[in-house]
């Protein structure tokens, strides 16, 4: 593709206008990025601080499941506010 050519289709893309399917799109990007990263951080990284906080404070398997619920909801529901704020 020669620098002409390229430059010609950067430009054309720069002026197409955004439409309900570039957001959708979106979207969908941040979620699977969000699934990921909730992969690698809650998996990881809560389930070693679960397990510290379960043989310091003596937790049953009721008790850490609810504070891990608590933990989940109140992060989307944050997510939710903040996603709200830049809109």
């Amino acid at each position: 593709m020669s620098d002409n050519s390229r430059e010609m289709l950067i430009a054309r893309m720069e002026r197409l206008p955004l439409g309900s399917f570039h957001y959708r799109m979106l979207v969908i990007n941040g979620c699977a990025w969000a699934f990921d990263a909730f992969d690698a951080f809650d998996v990881g990284l809560v389930t070693f601080v679960v397990t510290a906080l379960t043989q310091a404070w003596n937790l049953t398997t009721t008790q850490v499941g609810a504070i891990f619920i608590k933990y989940w909801i109140s992060r989307h529901v944050r997510w939710c506010f903040a996603f709200r704020a830049h809109c």
